[in-house]
């Protein structure tokens, strides 16, 4: 897989998270963001995520290379955009 994800569970990752039962409507997910490559995935989360520095908008970057633990707890933070790779995401 040329996202990095080797064991072919990533799907794992976002199966049981539903955004849309979110209680504050300030964190449910506004934007999922599909991105080819791990390095074009990475690119675009550094874009937004600097555009949105002042705007308290939370994004997270799902892609391969980057340990599954680490990147369900940054869905469990609620992000309101996720940038992944259809790899880890699937």
């Amino acid at each position: 897989d040329s996202d990095g994800d080797s064991d072919g569970n990533g799907g794992e990752l976002v199966e049981d998270l539903n955004f849309e039962e979110e209680d504050d409507e300030e964190h449910l997910l506004r934007a999922l963001i599909i991105a080819p490559t791990r390095e074009l995935a990475l690119q675009v989360h550094a874009h937004i995520k600097a555009a949105a520095v002042h705007s308290g908008i939370k994004v997270a970057a799902i892609v391969g290379g980057i340990s599954q633990q680490k990147q369900m707890r940054y869905l469990e933070a609620r992000p309101e955009v996720v940038v992944a790779t259809p790899g880890r995401l699937w």
